[in-house]
């Protein structure tokens, strides 16, 4: 059997990222507890919406998505009982 992981925001920091990524951008200082809504672009200047989708193409910033604590283990868990 084959498991299939969301992985946004459910086994590592996503969003965390993708706000980091902005913030070096343009110099913003955004938190996730800013982002009140589900669409972050809502937060952003409109001249800078661009950057969120954008960060989702950026290999530089996937190097600096972690794994929320505890999610390498219980994957670890699942392979080892043959998943």
């Amino acid at each position: 059997m084959k498991i299939g992981v969301d992985i946004d925001n459910t086994i590592c920091n996503t969003s965390e990222s993708v706000l980091r990524y902005v913030n070096e951008k343009i110099g913003t200082n955004l938190h996730l507890e800013d982002i009140t809504e589900y669409y972050m672009e809502k937060f952003v200047p409109d001249d800078y919406k661009h950057l969120i989708p954008q960060a989702f193409h950026d290999k530089e910033m996937w190097k600096k998505v972690e794994l929320f604590p505890a999610a390498k283990y219980y994957i670890d868990q699942l392979v080892s009982e043959g998943h």
